[in-house]
């Protein structure tokens, strides 16, 4: 972190974007464990490291649980993949999740992750890699939630889309748009995602100008999965974003510093609730 110029950081995990086991006892004990793990973490780190819980959504109060212990011991949000199992995140099953996050000040964060075995089966992974089962669903999430009006329901609530890059939100609101043909036009740029406590995750290659005019320069965050960079020629994560801040501090395209301000301290810890 000192040598990225990182000052804090919002950990999220690894193992958990695959989806891992049927067996619902087994996913809470999988979950409690990471979870507790997480909380030595973040103490040990003296309050640097901060994470997110990761939820046994099988069983719903286990969940309440988690999130209330999570709440106690440095976590700022709960993972979510854009599919979980076979429900999208506009499904009422993840409504009582929602409401206890608003109530403990915690974001739902949606995450890339492979969280639906029927989309796993459904394409050739040594084909497709991540981009199907992985890279997909938070687009399905983000429409859904939209289109339903899921954040109208949880006014308090804050909604994060993480390692996502945010290349797709302009065909995503395109796609809404053409089928709300009687919602107002402006309802489909930054006042969206003003009036719906929505971030979005920025990849430091995208169009950041382009980008912050349909988002808003108030709503979007960026992040580095450097642990997953290549090594020795290996390929690697495409968001592992090596040099993340001194990247972006040395842009040259007319962006200002104020602006790169709210990217990487203002809008997280809007984001975060910090």
């Amino acid at each position: 972190m000192k040598v990225q110029g990182v000052d804090g950081q919002v950990v999220y995990p690894t193992l958990f974007l695959a989806y891992l086991t049927h067996d619902a006892a087994y996913e809470v004990a999988l979950c409690k464990a990471y979870n507790r793990f997480m909380a030595n973490v973040y103490a040990e780190s003296e309050g640097i490291i901060r994470w997110v819980v990761v939820p046994p959504l099988r069983d719903v109060d286990a969940t309440i649980t988690e999130l209330r212990y999570g709440k106690a011991h440095g976590a700022c949000g709960v993972f979510f993949r854009g599919i979980e199992g076979d429900r999208t995140l506009d499904d009422p099953y993840f409504f009582p999740v929602y409401e206890e996050a608003q109530a403990l000040n915690l974001t739902i964060t949606v995450h890339q992750g492979s969280g639906s075995p029927a989309l796993n089966a459904l394409v050739d992974i040594q084909r497709s890699h991540t981009f199907t089962h992985g890279r997909l669903p938070p687009l399905v999430a983000f429409r859904n939630l939209v289109a339903n009006r899921i954040p109208e329901l949880f006014t308090g609530l804050r909604w994060g889309f993480i390692e996502t890059g945010a290349s797709w939100v302009p065909f995503t609101l395109h796609q809404l748009r053409g089928v709300f043909t009687k919602e107002a036009p402006e309802r489909w740029g930054p006042r969206l995602f003003e009036d719906y406590h929505m971030w979005i995750s920025y990849e430091v290659e995208e169009d950041l100008p382009y980008l912050a005019k349909i988002i808003g320069e108030d709503h979007l965050v960026t992040g580095t999965d450097y642990g997953h960079h290549g090594i020795g020629g290996a390929p690697g994560d495409p968001s592992a974003q090596l040099n993340m801040v001194s990247t972006l501090r040395g842009r040259d395209d007319g962006y200002s510093s104020s602006a790169l301000d709210k990217l990487l301290i203002d809008n997280p810890r809007a984001l975060y609730g910090m």
